[in-house]
């Protein structure tokens, strides 16, 4: 149904833009009360759509972190993602991050979103309505939010703006999208972004919010190689997902439009706490150094041989990969993953080399 792809949304009053979330089942192993912080931020979100009516809430990619092996932690969790359709008169719509494909077919993200056109599950879904919407963009009033929904392959981020359009609005889960003084003030090497990328992908655009992006920026504005100025919104992620000072916020400023009764809208922020006083840090390295050793029968004569890797980069740089691979591969799988969640991503690894 081609028609889905854009909506016309009539007596809006209020669009809020929440960023990555990446519920789990399980807490980190290095951050304690992770899930209880995650949920108190679900319910700020939701306190915010059942206090202001004609709320439009728009996630910006990572809702989930992966998949899931519990039933009553994805009932749990799920059912938060139904509140917040209910509160929102079904107007919960989703940027589609890289998250959504570490475990695919068990990631609770991709079961809410069917029936979608942009990512299907194995078996054909027997969902009637998406509990999280995927479009390719909003209209309300002059106002057009457009979704750019992350492609590992095709990163031509670009949307025809319609006509009579005062606002145009890129939602963005990818950090090829950013000028590389974000980039790498966020830690992200290995990409390049040339600035007539960006001048192509943002020509007809006006204020870009990104997602994927887990550190909290100050809105910035980006003079392109034509001489227009685009606003670039960072918010930063609303979990804290690793116990590292660069990623610790307390809050994170949500993009607020607010529309008026001619249509008309202005932009502000809502704030919404990550609830980082409830966590508690460990820090990995001092319980003991998990170290990568070869699987190898090992006599005596042979344990000189035995190499330790103390990180995961030596480890890949060992087992001769390109470096511009183990970068990727960085970014496409960031976070705090067990030994068998990293064997699991060698594996598709290897198959898709």
């Amino acid at each position: 149904n081609m028609s889905s792809k854009c909506v016309q949304l009539h007596n809006i009053k209020n669009v809020l833009f929440v960023t990555d979330l990446h519920k789990r089942e399980s807490d980190y192993s290095s951050i304690k009360n992770y899930r209880e912080a995650v949920r108190l931020v679900q319910q700020d979100i939701l306190d915010f759509c059942l206090n202001n009516d004609n709320t439009v809430l728009i996630s910006c990619g990572d809702w989930y972190d992966k998949g899931y092996k519990s039933v009553d932690k994805y009932d749990e969790d799920t059912n938060y993602d139904r509140y917040l359709n209910m509160a929102t008169g079904g107007n919960f719509y989703i940027c589609i991050g890289n998250h959504l494909y570490i475990e695919r077919d068990s990631n609770p993200e991709l079961y809410m979103i069917q029936p979608s056109e942009y990512v299907q599950t194995k078996t054909a879904s027997t969902a009637i309505e998406p509990v999280i919407k995927t479009v390719s963009d909003i209209v309300i009033g002059d106002t057009q939010i457009s979704f750019f929904h992350y492609s590992r392959d095709n990163k031509w981020y670009i949307n025809d703006r319609k006509p009579g359009i005062k606002l145009h609005i890129g939602v963005y889960h990818d950090e090829s999208v950013l000028p590389s003084s974000i980039r790498e003030s966020a830690g992200i090497y290995g990409t390049s972004t040339s600035s007539s990328y960006l001048t192509s992908i943002y020509d007809n655009i006006d204020i870009a919010i990104v997602g994927h992006v887990h550190k909290s920026f100050s809105p910035t504005l980006l003079t392109l190689e034509s001489g227009k100025q685009i606003q670039i919104i960072v918010p930063g992620a609303m979990a804290i997902t690793q116990n590292s000072d660069n990623y610790k916020h307390r809050y994170v400023d949500c993009p607020l439009l607010t529309f008026d009764e001619d249509g008309s809208c202005t932009m502000s922020y809502y704030r919404i706490s990550t609830h980082m006083d409830k966590l508690r840090f460990f820090n990995v390295k001092e319980k003991s150094t998990y170290t990568f050793k070869e699987k190898v029968k090992v006599t005596n004569s042979d344990l000189s041989q035995v190499k330790i890797h103390n990180t995961i980069f030596d480890y890949l740089m060992d087992k001769r990969y390109d470096p511009d691979e183990i970068f990727t591969l960085n970014n496409y799988f960031p976070g705090d993953y067990t030994i068998e969640d990293l064997k699991e991503v060698f594996r598709r690894w290897e198959m898709r080399k």
